[in-house]
């Protein structure tokens, strides 16, 4: 498990909601970063 120290209360919820939605089974999560970057 990760945990991130969120800049405020938007960014903890962002956070568990990507968090949530990534461990989902059967999820492939893709980001790109903000200079093109695929992070998986």
């Amino acid at each position: 498990m990760v945990r991130l120290l969120p800049a405020d209360d938007e960014t903890a919820i962002w956070a568990g909601a990507w968090a949530i939605f990534a461990t989902a089974p059967g999820v492939e999560v893709v980001a790109e970063t903000w200079d093109g970057h695929q992070v998986v």
